[in-house]
């Protein structure tokens, strides 16, 4: 009998709700089918069920903002180039200062996004606006309910059972981080500064969201608490003059790491709070009181996220320039785009646009070699919903481990954004929107890294880390 992979699981799962999504917008007759399909991506993004439905709550409700957004700045705004685009860029100020807030934080980044898509694709009409908007929110609730029937019933997995996937990669992480620290120390070098790889949401609102949704995770939140504390705690890292103590303060850390893995994977967690260096943590606050939230919300972090303002208005402004003073094809196509990209990438390390651009260039080559010469040739719409549902499956299985995460992203929106006209009521089939897409693409993000680079300097200058 053949036995599923849990990663081949997850992505049979994205590639039928995205395809799925895709034909179900192209029955009831809705122009923008694609739309309902970026939704499922994003929403799939997240490992966690349970927070990604909450990310797709966000997105939904972001996208009721963007609407209300739309709506005010081309009603008053219309006719006054300099003003509208000077409420956008007051617009994208608020959105990208609070898309660093846990809770809501992605809500902001969609409003920003659909709002100027909207207010934009509506040609400064009322009523064409007013029709965008309708299309925007039903194709986007489209694809959360597909995601969510998708996964709520086929092979669906508990709050849990997830969280607990998630605590055991941390430690494996932290083990060779340790791992990593002896080594050095033996060696007689000095610790390296590694990031810490990103795993998506942290373990603390992970934490938050599975003590609300299991009650398994609710009846052992000491346990868990506790081990979050000591996962989170400022790990050893020995200096020139590391000493005996340091020495031992690794080991021990260590030896506990591996102890709580084995613990992990043999289902008894239970014997974790019998560890000494766990059971004398304080445990960690689970903050639920609403003022204290939206402080955190308002000011943690704020000299970041000045800064990650400053380069979104810097890029935004310049890329908005570009298209006022220079000839950019492809009418308002330009500034849409650069309005979506700068919004995401604004928080993201100068280090990390490389990645992206051979991500881009690899996926690019790929999706318009088949959107040339294999799409033209389909006539049902069942060879349409298996051409995605192949893509996206093995985008989903190749980059199916966390660090992974951002490439199955770009991958599923490349597809999107460079196959779209096909998934037209009446399909289009021509190269040069998707050349220009990707022209626009680079200009983005080589504009994007500039201002990124110049305020990560001015960061540094004056005793900032800004890193997304």
């Amino acid at each position: 009998m053949l036995t599923l992979s849990p990663a081949s699981k997850e992505a049979l799962k994205v590639a039928i709700a995205f395809s799925l999504s895709i034909i179900i917008a192209i029955a009831f007759g809705w122009q923008k089918p694609y739309w309902a399909a970026i939704a499922v991506i994003v929403v799939a993004a997240n490992d966690n069920y349970e927070t990604a439905i909450k990310h797709g709550q966000n997105r939904l409700l972001g996208t009721f903002a963007g609407v209300g957004f739309a709506f005010a700045v081309v009603h008053f705004f219309a006719q006054d180039r300099e003003l509208f685009i000077l409420s956008i860029l007051a617009f994208s100020a608020v959105c990208v200062y609070m898309s660093s807030c846990e809770r809501y934080g992605y809500a902001f980044k969609m409003a920003f996004t659909v709002g100027v898509i909207i207010a934009a694709m509506g040609q400064f009409d009322s009523y064409s606006t007013f029709d965008f908007a309708v299309i925007r929110v039903q194709e986007t609730a489209l694809g959360i309910l597909v995601y969510s029937l998708v996964f709520q019933f086929l092979w669906p997995r508990n709050t849990h059972t997830l969280f607990k996937r998630r605590a055991t990669l941390d430690v494996e992480q932290q083990i060779q981080t340790v791992k990593q620290q002896l080594a050095n120390h033996y060696l007689g070098r000095l610790t390296v500064d590694d990031e810490k790889q990103s795993t998506g949401d942290s373990l603390m609102t992970l934490l938050k969201e599975a003590i609300k949704d299991s009650p398994r995770v609710y009846s052992e939140r000491l346990m868990w608490r506790k081990l979050v504390a000591y996962l989170e705690q400022t790990e050893v890292n020995p200096s020139v003059e590391a000493n005996n103590k340091h020495l031992r303060a690794l080991r021990n850390r260590y030896q506990t790491l591996k102890a709580v893995l084995n613990h992990l994977n043999t289902d008894n967690e239970d014997n974790i709070l019998m560890l000494p260096a766990v059971s004398q943590m304080v445990p960690v606050t689970i903050n639920n009181h609403f003022w204290e939230d939206l402080k955190h919300s308002l000011f943690n972090n704020y000299q970041n996220r000045l800064i990650y303002v400053l380069r979104a208005q810097a890029a935004l402004m310049t890329c908005y320039a570009m298209w006022i003073y220079f000839p950019m094809p492809g009418g308002i196509l330009f500034p849409i785009i650069a309005s979506s990209f700068i919004n995401a990438l604004c928080e993201v390390p100068s280090v990390y646009y490389k990645y992206t651009v051979i991500g881009i260039c690899t996926f690019s080559v790929i999706i318009l070699s088949e959107y040339i010469y294999l799409m033209p040739s389909f006539t049902e719409g069942y060879e349409l919903t298996a051409f995605y549902f192949i893509n996206i499956f093995f985008i989903w299985r190749l980059f199916s481990t966390p660090q992974f995460a951002v490439l199955r992203v770009l991958g599923g929106n490349m597809l999107v954004v460079l196959t779209m006209s096909a998934m037209y009521l009446t399909p289009v089939f021509s190269i040069t929107t998707s050349l220009n897409m990707l022209l626009f693409i680079f200009i983005i993000l080589l504009v994007s890294r500039f201002y990124t680079m110049l305020t990560e300097e001015v960061a540094t200058g004056i005793g900032l880390e800004a890193r997304g």
